[in-house]
């Protein structure tokens, strides 16, 4: 499974080069087809490979980035939308051990006592809304 989402990533990079795009958008018609984990494994492929990635939960239904980054979801989309938070306030820095799990990053850096740069950043979804189609627009 691992090979398939960095294959995702290759080919969204090469995408990245013919078109210049920079944002990528994951949707589905039912719940529970996979959206959440398609989206969040090309994102760690690609900050493990030294792409900056800025990762937004925008289920304000059924958020779950949250709980796969193990990061609070009290404020996020929700509450930059409705003023209440600052974008920049609301991403989470996310360290990535190298097999992509949430932890420190850069080992030899974390041994030597220096911190490195996050390069995944989640924007989580916030406290839930009751109107989530009329937050978002």
């Amino acid at each position: 499974m691992a090979e398939a989402f960095r294959m995702v990533r290759t080919k969204l990079e090469l995408m990245e080069v013919d078109s210049g795009g920079r944002s990528v958008a994951v949707t589905s018609c039912d719940r529970g087809e996979g959206e959440s984990v398609g989206i969040a494994n090309p994102a760690v492929t690609m900050a493990l490979v030294g792409k900056k990635v800025v990762l937004v939960d925008a289920a304000l239904r059924r958020p779950s980035q949250h709980t796969f980054f193990r990061i609070t979801s009290e404020v996020g989309v929700s509450t930059v939308a409705a003023g209440r938070s600052a974008l920049t306030d609301s991403l989470v820095p996310v360290k990535l051990q190298a097999d992509g799990s949430p932890g420190h990053e850069d080992h030899a850096a974390c041994a030597a006592g220096v911190e490195s740069q996050p390069r995944l950043y989640v924007l989580p979804s916030g406290s839930l809304p009751p109107n989530p189609g009329e937050t978002l627009a």
